[in-house]
C-alpha cells in the first residue's frame, strides 16, 4: 500500500494496542487508534478489515453507517443470510471482499482460454487442495474453531476454490450436490463433493476436494473432450496440457495472460483494482456481491 500512488495509510487499529503500535513503528505509519467500545475510529476513505470472520459483523455495521468503503479477507461471511444482511447495510456503496487467486497469471490464462472458447466446451472441472499439515500458532485456533463460526477447511481452502469457480464459468446454476465430509466435533478437516455446473455449451461435472488430512495434487484441472488443462494453486503454478485420458502426460502451456506471479503481486494487483474501482465509483472485480455465489455454494455443501 505504501507504495501505489495516491495512497496514504493514515492509521492502524487493533483489540492487542502493543501489536498495532509496533506494525506502525515498523510500516511508518503515524497514527494507532484505540479500538474501543463503542467504536470509534478516525475518518478514511476505504478500512481493510482483517478481523477474524466471527468477529466481523459490528466493524462492518460501523463503517457502512458511516459511509466509509470496506475491504474485508475472504470469506466475506458465514451464512447466505448474513452475506445478503452485510451487503444491504451497505446499500450499493463500496465494499469487497479479497479473493485473491483470480489476479494469477494461471488463473487468467484460464480465463482467457474458456472465454474464447479454444479446447471447445468444458465438460469437467477436478480440484484438489491440501496436505496432511496445516498452519500453526494464533491462527490454528480461528481455523479450529465450529464451522458455523467461521472455522474449517472449506471456509479456510475451500472458499479460494469455489470461488475460482465460478470466476472462470461465470457464476452459473449448479444440481446434483453431494458432499462426504470428515468431522472433528463442528469443524470440518476434510471435504469431497461432486456437483454439476448448468453451462451454455451443456453440463459440467465438478469433483471438488479440500483436506487437512491427506495429500492431494493442489492443482485445478479444466477437462475437455480432448485435452485436460490445469493449473497449480500457487501464483507461480504455471499450466500444463495433456490427453484427458487418465494418468497421461502432459506438457508445460504457456498463454501470455498477464497476472501475479508471486504472492507480493497479487496482493498489489488486488489492491489496484479495488483502489481503481473505488475512484471511478464502481463496483469492481473484488465486489463482495459477486462473492455471493461462493457463499451460497458453500452453504449448500455443509447442507
Amino acid at each position: 500500500l505504501r507504495n501505489l500512488p495516491g495512497v496514504e495509510v493514515a492509521w492502524l487499529a487493533d483489540r492487542h494496542a502493543p501489536a498495532a503500535a509496533a506494525a506502525a513503528r515498523a510500516f511508518g505509519v503515524g497514527r494507532v487508534a484505540p479500538l474501543g467500545e463503542p467504536l470509534d475510529l478516525p475518518a478514511c476513505d476505504l478500512a481493510l478489515l482483517a478481523v477474524p470472520l466471527h468477529a466481523r459483523a459490528p466493524y462492518l455495521r460501523y463503517f457502512a453507517g458511516r459511509g466509509t468503503a470496506v475491504f474485508t479477507e475472504k470469506p466475506f461471511a458465514v451464512t447466505v443470510a448474513e452475506h445478503r444482511e452485510y451487503l444491504g447495510w451497505f446499500g450499493g456503496r463500496p465494499v469487497a471482499c479479497g479473493y485473491m487467486r483470480r489476479t494469477y497469471a494461471a488463473v487468467r490464462a484460464l480465463s482467457l482460454l474458456l472465454r474464447h472458447g479454444w479446447l471447445g466446451p468444458l465438460r469437467a472441472i477436478r480440484y484438489a487442495e491440501g496436505a496432511r499439515v496445516t498452519s500453526g500458532g494464533a491462527g490454528a485456533a480461528l481455523l479450529d474453531r465450529p464451522h458455523h463460526e467461521g472455522g474449517g477447511v472449506l471456509r479456510d481452502l475451500g472458499c479460494h476454490g469455489i470461488d475460482l469457480l465460478g470466476f472462470l464459468t461465470g457464476q452459473p446454476a449448479w444440481h446434483d450436490v453431494a458432499a462426504d465430509i470428515a468431522w472433528d466435533g463442528a469443524t470440518d478437516r476434510d471435504v469431497r463433493a461432486r456437483f454439476g455446473l448448468a453451462l451454455p455449451d451443456g453440463p459440467c461435472a465438478v469433483d471438488f476436494a479440500v483436506t487437512w488430512l491427506a495429500d492431494t495434487p493442489n492443482e485445478l484441472a479444466l477437462v475437455f473432450d480432448r485435452a485436460v488443462v490445469a493449473a497449480g494453486l500457487r501464483p507461480d503454478g504455471g499450466l500444463t496440457i495433456g490427453d484427458p485420458a487418465p494418468g497421461a502426460p502432459r506438457r508445460r502451456l504457456d498463454l501470455d495472460a498477464g497476472g501475479a506471479r508471486t504472492f507480493y503481486q497479487a496482493f498489489g494487483l488486488e489492491w489496484q483494482a479495488v483502489l481503481a474501482a473505488l475512484a471511478a465509483g464502481v463496483p469492481g472485480e473484488f465486489d463482495a456481491a459477486g462473492s455471493l455465489w461462493t457463499t451460497e455454494l458453500v452453504a449448500a455443501l455443509y447442507a
